[in-house]
């Protein structure tokens, strides 16, 4: 496959890094290499398949590390993931066409980055809390009103969760990315943490 001197092949060992590339489950290669292959004897560009942002930063022996986008419309958010060397496929690229590299990759890997769920975490310390206990100042009464306010403030997220470990809390959020396939939707807005953390503050 990829025969056609426009195409640039790239071994496994000579995946670029550091620079925009995209997978691509490895059932579309050959569609994909016919439409380019149209192209290049003058027809029109006709998108093929799906396609998900990344980026290579390490190829060893086991596998690319990599960053991948999974929104790059409304937000741009990097999540660091692993593909093992058995899922690699070919990368395939044609820079006298502009068009940029794609790994191909085994396709049941590419759909799992997608579902499998990913989570946010925050930590919040409050500060001057043994100073509080020294002066006596934290009284029984106002960590229970401090924790029936957190209680009822966590209530009113119930994707997010709520954990106290002394005069920490750390909060945690699963979420999804889904794809065209699936019914598992893109649920990811770490926003929310912004506004319950000015809350987190005031009470």
């Amino acid at each position: 496959m990829f025969e056609h001197e426009a195409f640039d092949k790239y071994a496994y060992g000579e995946i670029p890094l550091n620079r925009d590339i995209y997978l691509m489950d490895e059932k579309w290669m050959a569609e994909y290499e016919a439409s380019l292959v149209e192209v290049f004897n003058g027809a029109n560009y006709e998108p093929v398949g799906y396609i998900s942002y990344a980026c290579a930063r390490r190829v060893l022996s086991g596998g690319i590390e990599f960053s991948w986008y999974p929104n790059v419309f409304d937000r741009f958010h990097e999540l660091s993931a692993w593909l093992p060397r058995d899922a690699f496929v070919a990368c395939i690229g044609s820079w006298r066409w502009d068009e940029k590299p794609r790994i191909f990759v085994n396709g049941d890997w590419l759909n799992q980055l997608h579902l499998r769920s990913y989570t946010v975490f925050a930590l919040i310390d409050a500060i001057g809390v043994k100073d509080a206990i020294a002066n006596n100042v934290l009284t029984r009464d106002r960590l229970v009103r401090l924790r029936n306010r957190i209680d009822e403030l966590a209530g009113r997220y119930p994707s997010i969760s709520f954990i106290s470990f002394a005069d920490s809390l750390l909060l945690k959020s699963n979420w999804t990315v889904g794809h065209y396939g699936s019914d598992v939707k893109y649920t990811y807005s770490p926003e929310v943490f912004f506004g319950i953390f000015f809350e987190l503050r005031s009470i």
